[in-house]
């Protein structure tokens, strides 16, 4: 595991976040289609079971807030797959925000629940804290610091990439620089050259011409 990035492998991370996504999808797989799940209620079952005691309305109340924060473990489930299989991590702020605040509304409602009815503390309830509260909370904050890490190397890597053809013109521009002054310095040496011609020639005239006739 890198500790400065949280980063760790593909292995240890799908056994993670199974460890904090399933138990909850468990859970809310069975407030949704279990014997007495949202999926099978019906107006004559509220009523009969739910809607006539203090005691009732809180179980009721409480099995349908679950119905929608227990969506934190398949949902959760989906992001870490895809984390996992394609590298693509979580970076939508709203589905952030659902993740994380889905367990801690879940505690909460189940906290208040147990106060209403006068429930005592026992194991069973610091164990729902830790499978479908804590645990969960756990993987959602992780998959958020991932995210924020694969999006800092994404602008890291695009500022790179867009600084670098930024110097390509700088040295093009420095080629036709040095062309210009190796023509100019060819041009130099022309005229330093026919110069030296034009002097050479008119030293020759001014020499005076020896008569080849000797008497």
């Amino acid at each position: 595991m890198d500790m400065g990035t949280l980063r760790v492998s593909r292995f240890v991370l799908a056994l993670e976040m199974a460890l904090c996504f399933v138990p909850i999808t468990l859970g809310w797989f069975d407030v949704m289609f279990g014997m007495s799940g949202v999926a099978w209620l019906d107006m004559d079952s509220v009523q009969r079971y739910y809607l006539g005691t203090t005691e009732g309305v809180t179980v009721l109340t409480m099995i349908l807030v679950w119905a929608f924060t227990g969506l934190v473990g398949p949902l959760g489930r989906f992001f870490a797959a895809r984390h996992i299989a394609l590298g693509r991590a979580l970076r939508h702020g709203w589905l952030i925000a659902l993740l994380i605040a889905g367990p801690i509304a879940g505690g909460a409602v189940y906290l208040a629940a147990n106060f209403v009815m006068g429930s005592e503390w026992s194991i069973e309830r610091l164990g729902f804290y830790v499978l479908f509260v804590a645990v969960p909370l756990a993987g959602a904050l992780h998959l958020r610091y991932l995210g924020r890490t694969q999006t800092a190397t994404t602008l890291s890597a695009a500022e790179v990439v867009i600084r670098a053809p930024t110097r390509a013109p700088a040295r093009a521009r420095a080629r036709p620089d040095r062309g210009r002054r190796r023509r100019g310095r060819r041009r130099r040496a022309a005229g330093r050259d026919r110069r030296c011609d034009s002097a050479s020639a008119r030293a020759r005239d001014r020499r005076p011409r020896q008569s080849s006739w000797s008497p």
